[in-house]
């Protein structure tokens, strides 16, 4: 799997490039757009968290981080 900072490295490369193009995403669906680039082994964690209240890209990655932690594992494969 790959290591968690290479893939949010990654996904800020490409909003970055979106943004040089003129595009904006707002925070909610940005941090949706990382949700959904995890693997299927993430989906019951996903669901969970997409069922909550309004969620910023930060607050995404803190909880993908404690996910980690709490498996004791640092890719998200």
């Amino acid at each position: 799997g790959e290591d968690l900072s290479s893939h949010l490295c990654r996904m800020d490369l490409l909003l970055s490039n979106l943004i040089c193009l003129g595009q904006t995403i707002p925070d909610p669906e940005y941090a949706l757009v990382i949700l959904t680039s995890l693997p299927a082994s993430w989906n019951d964690f996903i669901s969970t968290l997409t069922e909550t209240d309004t969620l910023s890209p930060t607050k995404v990655v803190q909880l993908i981080k404690v996910r980690l932690d709490t498996l004791g594992i640092a890719s998200i494969e």
